[in-house]
């Protein structure tokens, strides 16, 4: 698919590309390497926990985290997205072509669908989920992060000592209540965690089109299985070194560095997995045996 609309779209003067793509360090980060070794039979979470918990290597000949730098490397090298990709801006530059009707697809969350419609009323949009399943790989699994301390789920510890808890808690409360759930999800197209009194309509076009369809009965997508358990990096947090920049080393942008060394042949796959797994000695500590 990717290949045949990367060439059609070469040959339409009115798009720009066919599936586009642009920085930013979170999505080539967390998101890019936990989800789309997801589509693999041997790329599934609980190998990639291994890693983080210090049970596998990230550099092993069979790391879970090799697929999606392998991936990266043939749609950049096959001309699937646009040339030199890690150097494009992500709202100005790829979601600015999506919007204005110049390429065909992204692979992001809600918030362009709004945008493009914003634009222009009549567009009509549709989806799919994310990373299709490689050659034995079975079922499709679709990846969902996990809740943890980052996204907002729970209180960080040592709030309870401080003279204003109690609005703390007043305000926890309320933001994951019957009554901001629904608005939380109808801002976002995003599907909740827990059944509710009354039924959840979502006019999200995301919800609508993708999510609701995602392993649903009757669903568009009804044979795709959600993967909601604990990314990696969750579950080694409590091991997690003090200021330390952690395996992919993506809040500081860094990872915008190894990306494009290793997209333009300057290092290996095997570097970039050596990097991670000397990312990761220096970050972690007091691991259980």
């Amino acid at each position: 698919m990717l290949a045949e609309g990367a060439a059609w779209a070469k040959s339409d003067p009115d798009v720009e590309y066919f599936w586009d793509v642009a920085w930013h360090n979170w999505a080539w980060g967390p998101f890019y390497v936990f989800f789309v070794p997801l589509a693999f039979p041997d790329g599934q979470r609980d190998r990639q926990r291994d890693a983080y918990l210090g049970n596998a290597k990230f550099n092993a000949p069979d790391s879970p985290f090799r697929h999606v730098f392998e991936f990266f490397k043939e749609a950049n090298d096959s001309g699937w997205i646009p040339e030199r990709s890690w150097t494009r801006q992500w709202e100005p530059d790829m979601e600015g072509s999506y919007i204005g009707g110049k390429s065909v697809m992204m692979l992001h969350g809600p918030w362009p669908w709004d945008k493009m419609q914003a634009n222009d009323p009549s567009v009509a949009q549709t989806g799919m989920p994310g990373f299709p399943p490689a050659e034995g790989q079975d079922p499709w699994v679709q990846g969902a992060f996990s809740p943890d301390v980052d996204r907002g789920y729970f209180i960080r510890t040592g709030n309870e000592n401080t003279p204003y808890w109690p609005q703390t808690q007043l305000a926890w409360n309320w933001f994951f209540s019957p009554e901001a759930v629904p608005l939380r999800a109808q801002a976002e197209g995003r599907a909740v965690t827990y059944e509710l009194d009354e039924p959840l309509d979502l006019l999200s076009p995301q919800y609508q089109e993708v999510v609701s369809q995602v392993g649903t009965p009757d669903g568009l997508w009804s044979d795709v299985v959600w993967e909601q358990s604990l990314t990696g990096d969750v579950a080694a947090g409590p091991y997690l070194k003090e200021g330390a920049k952690g395996v992919l080393d993506w809040a500081s942008n860094n990872n915008n560095q190894y990306w494009g060394d290793y997209l333009t042949d300057k290092i290996t796959l095997q570097e970039v997995l050596d990097l991670l797994q000397s990312n990761w000695d220096e970050s972690y500590e007091g691991l259980p045996a």
